[in-house]
């Protein structure tokens, strides 16, 4: 639930950047649509549309997912040491 308000709000703001200049209407677009690739078959099929056209993209994207993921594990795991004592 959490992951798909995300997303939308994300592809919210980068419909929204069109018009306003100070957003990047493409990045946010593209968090959105990486965001909920996992949640629904269009967004999944935009995310591979991009593969196809900027391989490097989605991969830096994924790469940074991985990176995000593991350091949430790990701040999981210390809190939860220094919690425990």
């Amino acid at each position: 639930m959490t992951r798909k308000l995300i997303g939308m709000v994300l592809i919210g703001f980068g419909l929204s950047a069109i018009l306003l200049p100070v957003l990047q209407a493409l990045l946010f677009f593209g968090v959105g649509l990486f965001v909920l690739r996992d949640q629904f078959d269009w967004a999944r099929a935009a995310v591979e549309r991009v593969r196809r056209l900027a391989p490097a993209a989605v991969g830096g994207a994924e790469a940074a997912e991985a990176r995000l993921v593991g350091w949430c594990k790990q701040a999981a795991e210390t809190l939860r040491h220094r919690i425990q004592g």
